[in-house]
C-alpha cells in the first residue's frame, strides 16, 4: 500500500491532476458564494461640445443600461455612477443642422470594466442643432388665487422686470410671454423664488425655449379688505322708572348704521350699541341724541349720531 502511495505522489501527472481538481474546487466555491447577476438601469443622454450659438434637439434622450457581472461588483454600483453620453466633437455643424445618429458611450464608477457585461439599448440616438435665437422679454407675474378671505393683494415686487429668453429661431417665433405663478399664501403674503417659463400664444409651454434667470424672486403684500355694511343699532338703556310707571317700548333712529371696515371685522359684528340713555326714576317718555359706540377699527358712514326714544307709562 505504502508503494502505491509513493508511486501516485511521485509521478508527476498525478500531481498536475491534482492541482486541477483543486483549482476546479477553488473557482466552483468562489463561483457559488459570488454568482453572476445584472442590475437594469433608465438614465438621460447628456451631450457634449454643442457648437456654440446652437442648442440640440434630441428627440430620444432616456437609454436603458443593463450591467451584468459578480455579485460583489453590481450590489456596489449607484445608478449615479453611471453616465450617459454623446460627443459632438469632430462633426460637421452642416452635418449636424441635416441630422445625424451618434453612438452612445458610457462610463461606471469604480467600476473595473473588465469584470461587467454593459449592453445599451438603444446603443445610438438622433441629434441635430439648430440656430439660436436670444431676446429680452418682460416677466408676466400671476396668481394661483384669490388673495385670503379679508384681503387684498396691494403691492407687488419682483426682482427682474425682464429676462434673457434663448431658442432655436423657429421656437422663439412662438414664443408670446414668459410668465411666473405665485403659490397659494397665508394672510402675511409672500416671498420667495417663482420658476419662469416660456408660453405660447394658446398657452402651451415652450419646454425647449432657455430663460435666463429661470427663476425670481417675488415679494406679495396684502392688505385688510375693506368692506361696508348696514349693521342694526341697540339701545343701551340703564335704570328703571319710577316707582308705579314701566318701560313701554324703545325705539332708535335710525335703526342700523351703514358702517366701513375691513371685511373679517365688518362681518364679526352683529349688533352696534348706542350711547347710554339713563331712565331712573322717569315718569314720561324719554328722548335722547346719543353716539353710537363703534367697534373698533369699524367706523360710521355719514356719522354715528343716534336718537333713542324710551316710552314710560303707568303701570296697570
Amino acid at each position: 500500500m505504502n508503494k502505491i502511495l509513493a508511486f501516485i505522489t511521485d509521478d508527476p501527472v498525478y500531481k498536475l491532476l491534482a492541482l486541477l481538481i483543486a483549482l476546479s474546487l477553488w473557482a466552483y466555491v468562489g463561483s457559488s458564494n459570488n454568482p453572476k447577476e445584472e442590475i437594469i438601469y433608465t438614465g438621460s443622454v447628456e451631450a457634449e461640445n454643442i457648437p456654440s450659438g446652437y442648442n440640440l434637439n434630441m428627440p430620444v434622450s432616456q437609454i436603458s443600461v443593463t450591467v451584468k457581472g459578480p455579485r460583489n461588483t453590481i450590489s456596489g454600483i449607484r445608478p449615479d455612477a453611471i453616465k450617459l453620453w454623446v460627443d459632438l466633437r469632430g462633426v460637421s455643424v452642416d452635418q449636424l443642422v441635416g441630422g445625424t445618429r451618434l453612438q452612445v458611450r458610457y462610463s461606471i464608477d469604480n467600476v473595473n470594466p473588465k469584470k461587467v457585461k454593459v449592453s445599451i439599448n438603444p446603443s445610438a440616438v438622433d441629434v441635430s442643432i439648430n440656430r439660436m435665437n436670444s431676446v429680452y422679454m418682460p416677466v408676466n407675474i400671476l396668481y394661483s388665487s384669490a388673495p385670503p378671505v379679508g384681503y387684498v393683494y396691494k403691492d407687488k415686487m419682483v426682482s427682474d422686470n425682464t429676462v434673457s429668453v434663448s431658442g432655436s429661431e423657429k421656437e422663439m417665433a412662438s414664443v408670446s410671454e414668459i410668465k411666473g405663478v405665485v403659490p397659494r399664501m397665508s394672510e402675511k403674503g409672500f416671498t420667495g423664488k417663482v420658476s419662469l417659463k416660456a408660453y405660447a400664444k394658446n398657452g402651451e409651454r415652450l419646454k425647449n425655449i432657455v430663460v435666463s434667470p429661470s427663476s425670481v424672486t417675488v415679494t406679495v403684500i396684502l392688505d385688510e379688505e375693506i368692506s361696508r355694511k348696514y349693521i342694526g343699532l341697540e339701545a343701551d338703556i340703564t335704570g328703571v322708572p319710577a316707582k308705579g310707571y314701566r318701560l313701554k317700548n324703545v325705539t332708535v333712529r335710525p335703526e342700523r348704521l351703514l358702517t366701513e371696515g375691513p371685511l373679517l371685522l365688518v362681518n364679526d359684528v352683529k349688533v352696534i350699541k348706542t350711547g347710554s340713555v339713563d331712565i331712573d326714576g322717569a315718569s314720561r317718555t324719554v328722548r335722547s341724541s346719543v353716539t353710537c359706540k363703534m367697534p373698533s377699527g369699524i367706523t360710521a358712514v355719514g356719522g354715528a349720531d343716534a336718537e333713542v326714544i324710551c316710552e314710560i307709562e303707568k303701570e296697570k
